[in-house]
């Protein structure tokens, strides 16, 4: 799943909406982080990974992940 600036996501434990702020590569580990700004108005950041595999994973609907 890639996740996009802009892009309305779900909380991934809350039911919470928020807007994407941006996604940055975190250096420590080099994972991408999700900023997101919550229906709440708190902003966070999270690991990409809590969304499911990153946008580089092969899709399961394409054998040859194009």
């Amino acid at each position: 799943m890639r996740i996009r600036p802009g892009q309305v996501v779900c909380h991934p434990e809350l039911p919470l909406r928020g807007l994407v702020l941006a996604v940055r590569t975190n250096p420590a580990c080099l994972m991408p982080v999700v900023v997101v700004r919550w229906e709440n108005g708190v902003v966070e950041e999270l690991d990409a990974l809590r969304w499911g595999p990153l946008e580089d994973a092969p899709d399961e609907e394409d054998p040859h992940g194009g």
